[in-house]
């Protein structure tokens, strides 16, 4: 199976490479002695949007793929009763729920990430939004901080097989850490992912309070609103809906928050 992942993902991402290339040559492609540059260059526009929707198709299919083969027989929603105690007394939730990879690549999408982007997933459970981060787009570095024992240990399991698979580029990096989102410093994040629903107010307001100490331009995605956001120097710059895997057809609510200042 590792063998045909592989192959299947590898191809994938050279036919999501040879659109690109082929797109961005076409739509640049000079044109000498044209009456109708204009007309000319919206097409070459068009072509472009069009050859990179198919790259970032087949991308979303080979990382897909890896996903599926990294997190086989994975399950974050069992966790000890203690743990789960554990978790509530730090105004958690031990209640599991993922976003759905389509509704993660577009959220990251608007975002718009570069190369130099450092993402943090707070409350990283088995490290999937992680994963799928780091194979997706071109962040330099991502984190997920979990406080669950167990599904920390799956995340790393999924992390020990994406490096055995060849799939970690030494130029970017990609961890976990076992601790508490509110003890665990991220002042480096430029992206920072929660997937709150279930958290509580106080830890809402606790991490509202680290949030103000971001780098200005920061963004936070998150699935519950911050409380008193301009207190901390946030400004709600997007909601939307998106697809959670307890989520209605209608999707939860999404809300991304920018540092001003």
């Amino acid at each position: 199976m590792y063998i045909s992942i592989k192959s299947l993902s590898q191809s994938l991402f050279f036919c999501a490479l040879f659109s690109i290339v082929i797109g961005y040559q076409e739509s640049h492609a000079r044109t000498k002695g044209c009456a109708s540059c204009s007309a000319e260059k919206t097409s070459r526009k068009s072509k472009h949007s069009r050859y990179r929707k198919q790259a970032l198709k087949f991308q979303s299919s080979a990382v897909a793929a890896v996903m599926d083969d990294l997190y086989r027989g994975a399950n974050g929603s069992i966790i000890s009763p203690a743990e789960s105690d554990f978790i509530k007394a730090k105004g958690g939730n031990s209640t599991y729920g993922e976003i759905t990879p389509s509704a993660l690549t577009a959220l990251l999408q608007q975002l718009s990430i570069t190369k130099k982007d450092v993402l943090y997933d707070l409350g990283s459970g088995t490290g999937k939004v992680v994963m799928q981060s780091y194979l997706e787009f071109p962040f330099k570095k991502v984190v997920g901080i979990e406080l669950s024992a167990q599904r920390y240990k799956e995340a790393q399991r999924a992390l020990a097989g994406l490096k055995s698979r060849g799939f970690v580029d030494k130029k970017r990096s990609i961890s976990f850490i076992q601790g508490d989102i509110v003890e665990t410093p991220y002042t480096d994040a430029t992206v920072v992912y929660l997937c709150s629903t279930c958290f509580s107010d106080d830890l809402m307001t606790k991490l509202a309070e680290k949030f103000s100490r971001l780098k200005k331009g920061a963004r936070i995605v998150t699935l519950k609103q911050i409380p008193h956001p301009n207190k901390y120097r946030l400004q709600l710059i997007h909601e939307c809906r998106q697809a959670m895997s307890w989520s209605t057809p209608e999707g939860s609510p999404v809300y991304i928050y920018k540092k001003t200042k």
